[in-house]
């Protein structure tokens, strides 16, 4: 599943060597005990002509309400893909998905506007790309990640496509049946 989100139980029954019940059974119980969360879906956002910024932040005389309003200012921004607490060199950080860099500056001047008294140093960082590494955590695999720089290509998709995207996103495990009766195609 951490390769895969979309095999289905049948999928992974072949290659566990158990009945697909069964296995619907342990991933209900794996979902029970939280240790699996979620289904995510990877999506390569420079198809559709996005563009990455992180920014990292190390604040000065912040306190725990006034972090509170950085984040909830951050939460309306329908372009904040993450955003968390650090430790180390870094008290925080947050990153943007953008359609220009203009996008950026614009929503970081405001963002500066409001909360730059809290700010003693940030690095502010373009993502050129945003490789997936191979976990090999969970498995003996010989996988190894290609850095191969990809063509970003912009690829034209619809507002049904924008849809399934959106629906992926939150439950990469949504059914395709699911998703074409929400649709309605």
């Amino acid at each position: 599943l951490d390769k895969n989100a979309r095999m289905t139980n049948s999928e992974i029954a072949k290659v566990a060597g158990l009945s697909k019940d069964a296995i619907g059974y342990r991933i209900k119980q794996l979902e029970s005990k939280k240790i699996i969360r979620g289904y995510r879906t990877l999506i390569d956002t420079s198809h559709l002509n996005y563009f990455l910024y992180r920014v990292y932040l190390t604040f000065i005389d912040l306190s725990e309400p006034e972090l509170e309003k950085i984040i909830d200012f951050l939460k309306k921004e329908k372009n904040t893909w993450w955003v968390a607490k650090l430790d180390g060199s870094w008290d925080f950080m947050f990153a943007l998905w953008v359609k220009e860099n203009k996008h950026f500056y614009d929503f970081y001047f405001e963002f500066s506007q409001k909360f730059r008294r809290y700010v003693k140093d940030k690095l502010i960082s373009p993502m050129i790309s945003y490789p997936e590494f191979p976990r090999k955590y969970l498995t003996n695999s010989k996988e190894k990640f290609s850095r191969d720089p990809k063509t970003n290509l912009e690829i034209k998709i619809d507002k049904i496509d924008l849809k399934i995207l959106s629906m992926l996103s939150s439950n990469a495990r949504k059914p395709l049946i699911e998703i074409a009766h929400e649709l309605k195609v």
